[in-house]
């Protein structure tokens, strides 16, 4: 073998262990890779499983929460339609006012007081239609 064979021979030794040690280093990397890659998915999948259970716990208590919205709502409702008759039933046992017979009253109240004194005086009227002249005329 002549020089330049064993520099080319040697150059084909250093280049390909030159290769070989750029191979060796692509493929740790691409090793190192992978690794961080499948750490990343495994820790992102357990996010999600981790999401994924808070999530339904959330739908339970915002069922929980409606349901007894509802229940309360519900309740309100009984106890008001429960109040409304109750005051219907208040109502009716009220006596309706009525103004009118109260003033009859009164006036009749008036006139027996005034044919009561007037009679105590010794000037009653016999009957109410001349006290009713004689009250009428004061």
């Amino acid at each position: 073998m002549d020089l330049i064979g064993i520099d080319n021979h040697f150059l084909s030794s250093a280049q390909a262990l030159q290769r070989q040690s750029d191979l060796e280093q692509t493929q740790y990397e691409l090793g190192a890779s992978q690794r961080r890659h499948t750490s990343e998915v495994t820790a992102l999948k357990q996010r999600v499983t981790d999401l994924e259970l808070q999530l339904s716990e959330t739908h339970k208590e915002a069922d929980e929460y409606f349901k007894a919205n509802i229940q309360r709502n519900l309740e309100v409702t009984a106890l008001g339609n429960e109040l409304s008759a109750l005051k219907l039933e208040l109502a009716q046992k009220r006596q309706p006012l009525n103004f009118g017979a109260q003033e009859l009253v009164i006036q009749q109240l008036e006139d027996e007081i005034s044919r009561l004194r007037l009679q105590q005086k010794g000037e009653a009227p016999i009957d109410p239609i001349s006290l009713q002249a004689h009250v009428s005329s004061k």
